[in-house]
């Protein structure tokens, strides 16, 4: 049985700066711009090299797939309308070294197996929590492996059509 659903996300988008978001279904820019009433960007992991997360622009994200999004004001509670419901559970994308983690509930930041869990906070830079943080709903964090030695910086680049 498909399910469609309307679904309000009970958090704050920050304009001007990169937010993590993970939706349990595909989501288009223009779709994102329409529910939040502005001109947003949307970025997607393209790989972790060197210490370096990449992420490219894109047109859309899939369903349970962490990626970022900026728009250009604030946003509160953002509502989509008739979405089709298709991931369970949200995905992790990246390879051994570094993971883009999509949380669909409240998570506590694992750490310790290998890997340290980072997050990116609102002023652009990702940090380690000081103590066991729970990151909300809707959101993603980043498993770096310890194998690493450093905290990853990232990079985000703009599309450049020839």
């Amino acid at each position: 049985m498909e399910t469609i659903a309307r679904l309000t996300i009970h958090r704050r988008l920050l304009g001007g700066v990169w937010n993590t978001l993970c939706l349990p279904f595909a989501v288009s820019r223009q779709q994102l711009a329409d529910v939040c009433g502005c001109a947003v960007e949307l970025r997607t992991l393209l790989a972790y090299t060197c210490g370096i997360i990449d992420f490219q622009a894109a047109d859309a994200v899939s369903a349970g797939q962490p990626f970022l999004v900026r728009p250009a004001r604030d946003v509160d509670d953002p509502t989509f309308p008739l979405s089709r419901l298709e991931a369970a559970a949200p995905q992790s994308v990246g390879d051994a070294d570094c993971q883009f983690v999509g949380t669909f509930n409240p998570v506590t930041l694992p750490q310790g197996d290998g890997f340290t869990s980072v997050f990116l906070t609102a002023d652009g830079h990702l940090r380690k929590p000081a103590d066991r943080r729970t990151l909300g709903p809707f959101r993603a964090y980043f498993r770096v492996s310890d194998a690493c030695r450093q905290l990853p910086c990232m990079m985000i680049y703009e599309t450049i059509n020839n």
